[in-house]
C-alpha cells in the first residue's frame, strides 16, 4: 500500500448562520452611515444654494429700489428776487428789455412733470426721470412737405393745466404689496411685491380708467386698484377688452414685475428726527432724509407650497396652480395640502436696508450707514 491511503481529505466548512447575520448587520450599518453622510451633504448643499439665491434676489430688489429712489430729483430752490435785482443793476443793459427782444417767451426751468415721492407703509409711488435714447426714424412725406413750407405745421399752443404733458423721459414707478392668503371669489391676484412702471401720462390714464367703486374702496392714493392689476396681469381674460373697438379705451402699456418670494414689505420714512409710515413730498415740500425698506422673503419651494395652500379664486386660470415641474396639481394634492394647512408653518427671513437720499447732510448717516447692504 502506498502512503496515499494515509492522507485524509478534510471537509470544507462554510459560514454559520450567526456569522452571516453579523456580516449583514455590519454591511447595513456601513451603508446607513454612507447614506447619512450623503444626505447631510445634499441637504447642506441645497440649503446653501437656496440661501445664495435668496440673498441674490434680495440684493437685486434693494438695488432696484435704490436706483429708483436716486431718480427722484428734489425740487430746485426758488431764485431770490433780491439777487436778480442786484444782477440787473450791475449789468449795462436792462434785463426786461433784453427779454422782450425775443419773440418767444423765456424758457422756464421748471420740469413739465413734478418729480416727487408719496408712500405709505405698504406702497410707494415715485415720479422719476429716465433718460430715453432717441430713435432715429426716416422722415415721412409730411415732414418733407413741412420742411418745404407746405402742409400743416404742428401747433405750439400751450397745454391746459388739467392735462398731463406726454414726456417719455418722465416715468411713474409704483411698488405695491399683494399679501398672501387674500384670494377669494373676487380676487385672482397672486401674492408678492409688484413693481409697475409707465409713462407719467399713461399712468394718469391708467388711474383714470379705474371704476368709481374701486376708487371709493381705495384706502390711499398710492397703490393701484385690484381690478386694474388684474386687467394688467390677465388682459386676455377681460371680456370687455375684446368687445372694445376703439383704441382709446385700451389699457396703456405698463411694464410690471412680480416678486412672489416677498410675502411682506414695509416702508418707513425718516424726517430727520423720527421714522413715520406715511410721506408725501407735495405736503412736506421736500423728500425724506432716508427710506427704510423691510422685506420678509421665503424660498421658491415655500412659494409653491403657499400656492397650493391658497389657490387662486375661480375667476382665475384653472391651470394656474402648478407644481414645481410644471405639471398641473390635481384635486387630491390640493385637498391634502389644505388638510395639512394647520400643521404647516412657513418661516420667512427678514431683510432690511436703509437707503439715504442725502448721505452728506443726513443726520442718520452715522446710524443707518452701516446697515445698508447688510442682511439679517
Amino acid at each position: 500500500m502506498t502512503g496515499q491511503s494515509n492522507i485524509r481529505i478534510g471537509r470544507r466548512r462554510g459560514y454559520t448562520l450567526i456569522e452571516m447575520i453579523i456580516s449583514m448587520v455590519l454591511v447595513s450599518a456601513l451603508m446607513s452611515s454612507v447614506w447619512g453622510v450623503m444626505s447631510l451633504y445634499n441637504s447642506l448643499l441645497t440649503a446653501g444654494r437656496d440661501q445664495t439665491t435668496q440673498q441674490q434676489l434680495v440684493r437685486s430688489v434693494f438695488q432696484l429700489i435704490d436706483e429708483d429712489l436716486s431718480g427722484v430729483i428734489a425740487p430746485s430752490e426758488p431764485v431770490v428776487a433780491a439777487a436778480i435785482d442786484d444782477l440787473s443793476e450791475t449789468l449795462e443793459f436792462s434785463l426786461p428789455d433784453f427779454a422782450d427782444s425775443f419773440d418767444d417767451e423765456p424758457p422756464s426751468g421748471a420740469p413739465p412733470v413734478q418729480l416727487s415721492l408719496i408712500g405709505t407703509s405698504t406702497a410707494m409711488r415715485l415720479s422719476v426721470r429716465r433718460f430715453v435714447v432717441p430713435v432715429r426714424e426716416p422722415p415721412s412725406d409730411m415732414d418733407l412737405l413741412n420742411e418745404l413750407g407746405g402742409g400743416s405745421l404742428s401747433s405750439d399752443s400751450p397745454v391746459p393745466d388739467d392735462e398731463t404733458v406726454d414726456v417719455p423721459e418722465f416715468q411713474t414707478i409704483v411698488y405695491q404689496l399683494q399679501a398672501p392668503g387674500g384670494a377669494d371669489s373676487l380676487n385672482s391676484l397672486s401674492s408678492g411685491l409688484y413693481r409697475l412702471q409707465a409713462n407719467t401720462a399713461e399712468f394718469q390714464s391708467l388711474i383714470a380708467q379705474q371704476s368709481t367703486a374701486e376708487q371709493n374702496m381705495a384706502t390711499d392714493d398710492v397703490g393701484v386698484g385690484r381690478a386694474t392689476l388684474e386687467a394688467l396681469l390677465f388682459p386676455a381674460a377681460d371680456s370687455l377688452a375684446d368687445d372694445a373697438e376703439d383704441t382709446e379705451s385700451e389699457m396703456p402699456a405698463v411694464s410690471f414685475e412680480r416678486i412672489p418670494e416677498v410675502v411682506d414689505c414695509q416702508f418707513e420714512y425718516f424726517n430727520g428726527q423720527t421714522w413715520q409710515g406715511y410721506w408725501s413730498a407735495n405736503e412736506e415740500s421736500r423728500l425724506p432724509v432716508a427710506v427704510r425698506v423691510s422685506l420678509d422673503v421665503v424660498s421658491g419651494t415655500d412659494v409653491q407650497q403657499m400656492d397650493l395652500l391658497n389657490p387662486p379664486g375661480p375667476d382665475a386660470d384653472p391651470f394656474a396652480a402648478r407644481t414645481g415641474d410644471g405639471s398641473v396639481a390635481d384635486a387630491s394634492t390640493l385637498s391634502e395640502a389644505g388638510a395639512d394647512e394647520s400643521a404647516t408653518v412657513i418661516r420667512a427671513t427678514r431683510f432690511e436696508r436703509t437707503i439715504l437720499l442725502d448721505a452728506v447732510h443726513s443726520p442718520v448717516s452715522a446710524l443707518a450707514g452701516g446697515m445698508e447692504g447688510s442682511f439679517r
